[in-house]
């Protein structure tokens, strides 16, 4: 039996980096996670957190359709 393929680490997404994805600004994205619209943000510390790339471009790929 073969041992299960390595998975490539996620890949996480800073503040700025999600900000340009979105093309949208500080403010916006902050409300845009009050309001429950994008994908739960990984908590790395108290004051820094990231998202999962694949869940962003999902994001993406959804509100294009």
């Amino acid at each position: 039996m073969m041992p299960d393929p390595i998975k490539a680490p996620e890949m996480l997404l800073s503040t700025d980096e999600v900000m340009t994805r979105l093309s949208v600004g500080r403010t916006t994205l902050w409300e845009m996670e009050k309001r429950n619209e994008l994908p739960a943000a990984i908590r790395l510390s108290k004051r820094c957190k990231r998202w999962r790339a694949s869940e962003i471009e999902a994001f993406i790929a959804s509100k294009g359709a």
